[in-house]
């Protein structure tokens, strides 16, 4: 799927985000139902999207997050990626979303063990909440790479810290615009350049 920026995966909301934090998270994995929330750390719960109607919400975090972490990103590119995330993306992934005070502050995407996007609301950044979305869908939902644009250092250092490793680099991104992509796994998982989703590169 094409990119959009943040702190997961490329310009994806992958994408993102959160500073690099010290401090792991786990997060319980729960034998209820992913529609009801896991509670964790720092006064995070961590449940599926409700819907389209949360969509606005999900939209404004990963504007708060791209403003903070994605000065690469061309004006129009950014206008471009926002205009398809309700529409394209956010329907493509199992969308997991961040709650603090009854309030969401970061969601997660993912699609066949890939993290296509991880975005943190910048007033959150540093708080943990983009710890314990990896945390989770590492633990509950199988992901195992991400593909973080190469201009964001802060979330390829995030990932280097929490075990992935860099296994190839991609000159452009997925949708053929300047922004190399870096493609990152845990050991022993099979990384994939294409995975055939559009993306929202963190």
């Amino acid at each position: 799927m094409p990119n959009a920026p943040g702190q997961g995966s490329s310009i994806s909301p992958v994408g993102r985000q959160d500073s690099i934090e010290s401090a792991r998270v786990s997060i319980e994995r729960a034998s209820v139902p992913d529609s009801k929330p896991r509670h964790g750390a720092f006064g995070i719960s961590i449940r599926s999207a409700l819907g389209p109607e949360e969509y606005p919400r999900l939209v404004a975090v990963w504007r708060s997050a791209v403003d903070a972490t994605h000065d690469f990103l061309a004006a129009e590119h950014r206008e471009e990626i926002e205009s398809h995330l309700a529409s394209d993306y956010f329907p493509q992934v199992a969308l997991f979303v961040a709650v603090r005070g009854g309030v969401p502050v970061g969601f997660a995407g993912v699609a066949e063990g890939n993290l296509e996007m991880l975005f943190v609301d910048a007033a959150a950044r540093g708080t943990g909440v983009g710890s314990a979305l990896l945390s989770f869908v590492i633990a509950g939902h199988g992901v195992r790479t991400v593909d973080v644009n190469e201009q964001n250092a802060q979330a390829v250092g995030f990932y280097r810290s929490r075990g992935f490793r860099v296994t190839c680099r991609s000159e452009l991104d997925d949708q053929g615009r300047p922004y190399p992509l870096v493609h990152m796994a845990v050991p022993g998982a099979a990384a994939t350049v294409d995975a055939g989703a559009p993306r929202t590169r963190v």
